[in-house]
């Protein structure tokens, strides 16, 4: 996921990105007690230490995050993380 204030940001900038259409999306948190509506999905590239990477991500309304990468995301490029340095390794 990306955040509505990230995507504005990236868009700004001039980075490509294409918007796909989605219909009635809501994002849930995990316990189930609160949600936020999809506004978009959206294919865009990002950049993490020199390496490039495209995915798919949702841009939910109103987040305090600005992205959240999933598992399926983070194990398809082999990405690890230091949790203590609060970095992802490549």
């Amino acid at each position: 996921m990306k955040s509505e204030s990230m995507y504005e940001d990236v868009t700004a900038a001039g980075s490509p990105t294409l918007e796909m259409p989605i219909q009635r999306g809501i994002a849930m948190t995990a316990l189930g007690t609160r949600s936020k509506r999809i506004k978009k999905q959206i294919l865009s590239q990002f950049i993490q230490e020199n390496y490039s990477f495209e995915n798919n991500f949702l841009v939910p309304s109103q987040t305090v995050w600005l992205v959240i990468l999933g598992a399926i995301c983070v194990s398809e490029y082999g990405v690890a993380f230091d949790f203590k340095k609060k970095m992802p390794l490549l």
